[in-house]
């Protein structure tokens, strides 16, 4: 079960998360830049664009968590997107970022099925570890994002990446125990209670989300995604007032 004195969002004033603190958060948030973001990192974010990927990969997962890494549009497959982490680092490190996508949650490497009955090794019941929830905050401008996320606390943030457009994308430590612990805690009490009266989407509760890889460069814009924010064990930027 999710530990509420670890995971501090579980002590949030949950009666009072409303529309109307998105604003007091951003307010106290306002002025801070990527680079404070980078000084506040735990784990410093200095590496070369050609690192960034496989650094991070190592440092989250263990070497035999199968993980999917790919496009958009890729299906899983087992041995080509779907592979153990090792295996990616030394795919990562040897040619560098091409990949734009990945799922935080490691897989079973079992195949499941779609909503509509379709097999694939990207279903729901495919998800080995429910590490990691992936979120952004796409209702207000991306320098509003940034002074959210700067001043929001208690959340125990793994990492906080630029995806080069207008967004700021999140990963969320919740190490939940199991998909039913997900669906219970991280679903209803963080999402449904916390994120989603703030702002976020419910769209992003799924714990099969793909996330942007920090590295990789956008072919629209010639932008890369950037990781701003990097703690693997999950710690807010900010701390409690």
């Amino acid at each position: 079960m999710i530990d509420g004195n670890q995971y501090g969002w579980t002590s949030m004033p949950v009666p009072l998360v409303d529309a109307r603190m998105t604003a007091e958060i951003v307010k106290r948030g306002l002025g801070a830049t990527e680079e404070q973001l980078r000084a506040a990192s735990p784990v410093a974010v200095d590496w070369p664009d050609e690192e960034v990927a496989w650094r991070m990969v190592d440092a989250l997962y263990e070497p035999d968590d199968l993980l999917f890494i790919g496009k958009l549009t890729n299906e899983g497959q087992i041995d080509g997107t779907v592979r153990p982490v090792g295996a990616w680092v030394d795919i990562l490190r040897d040619d560098g970022c091409g990949y734009s996508h990945f799922i935080a949650n490691p897989l079973t490497g079992v195949r499941g099925t779609t909503e509509d009955g379709k097999p694939t090794y990207l279903a729901r019941e495919c998800v080995a570890s429910h590490r990691f929830a992936t979120v952004e905050l796409d209702s207000v401008p991306s320098d509003q994002q940034l002074a959210f996320w700067s001043a929001l606390p208690h959340l125990p943030i793994a990492a906080i990446t630029h995806t080069g457009g207008e967004a700021l994308q999140v990963l969320v430590r919740v190490d939940a125990a199991d998909a039913a612990e997900w669906a219970s805690d991280v679903a209803v009490k963080l999402f449904d209670q916390i994120l989603v009266p703030l702002g976020v989407s419910d769209r992003w509760k799924s714990a099969i989300r793909f996330a942007c890889l920090p590295g990789h460069r956008r072919t629209d814009t010639g932008l890369r995604y950037r990781l701003l924010y990097f703690a693997p064990a999950g710690k807010a930027v900010a701390h409690a007032p």
